[in-house]
């Protein structure tokens, strides 16, 4: 297992482990049947730590939730809108998602860590 998708694992796997979701939601496209709240917000998270804590290029990272697009352009779009979106909404209106965003990021971080030495 390459180094990137052990950090991507890490995240996919503290973000399911905070959102009480199966992993798999977080590896695969959902269908229309599993988009709750919380699954789309795990989602989203996952996919915004993905961003914040590497440098995988983000074509990568949305091919390893499922996003795939014959055109890369567009899942680069989706993930930079994605992004974006995340950083403006929680520091304009959602304090509590930005609490919840900082304490699985320095979880997160800290696995990443000890998964260097």
């Amino acid at each position: 297992m390459n180094y990137d998708k052990k950090i991507l694992d890490i995240i996919k796997n503290e973000v399911a482990t905070y959102y009480h979701i199966p992993i798999e939601y977080l590896n695969r496209r959902i269908t229309r049947d599993e988009r709750k709240k919380n699954v789309t917000n795990a989602r989203q998270m996952a996919i915004y730590l993905s961003i914040e804590l590497t440098s995988i290029d983000r074509v990568i990272i949305a091919n390893s939730f499922g996003i795939y697009d014959t055109d890369t352009t567009s899942a680069r779009a989706f993930i930079i809108y994605l992004s974006a979106d995340f950083s403006e909404y929680f520091s304009n209106h959602d304090k509590n998602l930005e609490i919840e965003t900082n304490r699985i990021k320095s979880i997160c971080e800290k696995k990443i860590k000890q998964l260097k030495k």
